[in-house]
């Protein structure tokens, strides 16, 4: 019976939702209908209809793996109940001349892990999708995730995946739209404002507090989901001469039946076509500071330090940055020894780690995103890796203010989120 109600609740709140920000669009160079019955004659592309707004509320099922022998214990069938919001770019930002392929949203996971071992999650957090093929995306999603449940050696010694209640939270997935169907239509025009939608979708969530404390295997959940979908539509017009009139006009039914493609505009980038990028190289410094904490039997926690110089190159296709760089980290769990006392002899020289990094960033307005692998040049033991991959998000404050966060890892093993600011030269 709670099931059901959730379920009925659910549904009601996306429909809700969407009613809310239903609005009228209004551009300056609209046509009227006049013009419109005329340049319709002239059109040499059948039209594209745009998505502008989406929200979606889908049950998913998985399981919690035990990927560490020591988790054995905590293999349990997850359900949950997913929350979505998805919405165009207000920038074309080069993603597609007349169709974003890039769009952006907000998602709310509420799961049952299965047991009294591993508690309840809620994760929540901003999502990037990319659009593939006609009918489906790419999703990535980063942000705050809260367990009911962690590691006490007294109350709870089983749950060795994760030592806090707050962490990070991590979804990577792909979406498939299975069938859609017209919503609320006048009777007049056969006009429509919205689309109906079932989808289906495969993924893995991820939480983990990345070293912050310990223990920190982290929790790993594959999942399939069913979903519904509310979506706002519009139909964008190109006609043959494009200097002489662009038009926007409300979605008819023969345009769905009609159109090759259904593509994903704001209202306010319809007279855009996306301007060609211009390459050039800038520069910044960057201070970060992450805290790492090791041992299980005897805790030891350590704030390191980052600084860096990256020079990134624009090329010609707008939003895409090559980045290199020299990373500097100054980490002091070099020094620690276990059950031991630390030496009063250290040097800057055993705790300092030097790296060449070579990298990449998506831009999308103020916001972008860090992919780099970095290669260390000097590290004072061989207990981490020669290498290390570094993911993150960045916003700019400013035009050369931009606020950083980068999960430093080394394959499977994270060694600590860098929280900082950067400062273009």
């Amino acid at each position: 019976m709670n099931c059901k109600s959730l379920g009925l609740l659910a549904l009601l709140l996306l429909n809700l939702a969407a009613e809310a920000s239903v609005s009228p669009i209004t551009l300056n160079n609209a046509p009227s209908t006049e013009d419109t019955t005329l340049d319709l004659a002239e059109l040499a592309y059948p039209p594209y209809v745009n998505q502008s707004q989406e929200w979606s509320v889908q049950p998913f099922r998985g399981f919690l793996v035990p990927h560490h022998y020591d988790m054995m214990a905590m293999y349990k069938h997850v359900t949950g109940l997913s929350f979505r919001y998805r919405a165009a770019m207000k920038a074309p930002e080069g993603q597609g001349s007349f169709r974003d392929k890039l769009t952006y949203g907000f998602t709310l996971n509420v799961m049952d892990l299965g047991s009294d071992v591993a508690g309840y999650g809620i994760g929540s957090g901003a999502m990037l999708m990319a659009q593939s093929g006609r009918n489906g995306y790419f999703l990535f999603s980063m942000g705050l995730g809260y367990l009911t449940q962690k590691f006490d050696a007294i109350s709870n010694p089983r749950n060795v995946a994760i030592g806090s209640r707050m962490n990070g939270t991590m979804q990577l997935g792909h979406h498939w739209e299975l069938a859609a169907w017209p919503g609320r239509k006048s009777p007049e025009t056969q006009t429509i404002d919205h689309l109906w939608k079932i989808n289906v979708e495969l993924g893995m969530m991820h939480f983990s507090n990345a070293n912050w404390s310990q223990p920190n295997f982290g929790i790993n959940i594959p999942y399939a989901a069913l979903g519904l979908k509310k979506s706002l539509v519009h139909s964008y017009f190109r006609p043959y001469n494009d200097k002489q009139r662009v038009g926007v006009h409300r979605t008819e039914i023969s345009d769905l039946r009609e159109c090759p493609n259904r593509g994903w505009k704001h209202p306010s980038t319809y007279e855009v076509c996306g301007a060609p990028g211009k390459p050039g190289w800038t520069h910044s410094v960057g201070f970060r500071m992450g805290r790492r904490q090791i041992e299980l039997d005897q805790r030891a926690t350590f704030t390191n330090v980052l600084l860096d110089y990256v020079a990134e190159h624009a090329t010609e296709r707008p939003g895409h940055r090559w980045r290199y760089g020299v990373n500097v980290f100054f980490d002091k769990s070099y020094t620690y020894t276990k059950f031991g006392e630390a030496s009063d002899a250290i040097g800057l020289n055993d705790f300092t780690e030097v790296a060449l990094t070579v990298g990449h960033r998506w831009q999308f307005g103020r916001w972008g995103i860090l992919a780099d692998a970095g290669f260390y040049l000097y590290r004072p033991k061989d207990i981490k890796r020669a290498y290390y991959e570094g993911v993150g998000l960045s916003y700019h404050i400013n035009p050369r203010l931009q606020a950083i966060a980068r999960l430093k890892a080394h394959l499977s093993s994270a060694d600590y989120m860098e929280w900082g600011l950067a400062y273009t030269l």
